[in-house]
């Protein structure tokens, strides 16, 4: 009887079949190096993002302390702005690419030709 049970069990699958992950048994220098280029974007991202959420802490609690409505809508989006620019920059820092990196090439293009930091502090 047990000879039966054996016979009609359904087939044992390959080890390599049951595996979740499958990991080459030796990694190429090639795979190595983009494993380290992946963990090197990753950290690079979070140090920007840290940084940026730093600043951000930094100009609600300062525009705060100068009685500046932070709650107002259009305050806030322009502030959300503001810090979306800065992680631009630090994006293209890390050599990471940001939607808004080629706008803020342009604008400061712009900028630059109206010679604003000059008009903003006379």
């Amino acid at each position: 009887m047990s000879k039966q049970l054996a016979n009609t069990a359904a087939p044992k699958r390959a080890e390599e079949d049951t595996k979740v992950l499958k990991f080459p048994k030796m990694m190429t220098k090639e795979a190595a190096v983009r494993v380290d280029k992946q963990t090197k974007k990753r950290a690079d991202r979070f140090m920007a993002n840290m940084i940026v959420d730093g600043f951000h802490d930094d100009i609600i609690d300062t525009l705060s302390s100068a009685e500046i409505d932070v709650d107002n809508e259009l305050i806030s989006s322009e502030i959300a702005v503001t810090v979306e620019l800065l992680r631009a920059t630090l994006y293209r820092q890390f050599k990471i690419r940001h939607p808004l990196q080629n706008t803020l090439r342009a604008l400061g293009r712009r900028l630059a030709e109206l010679n604003v930091d000059k008009k903003v502090s006379e």
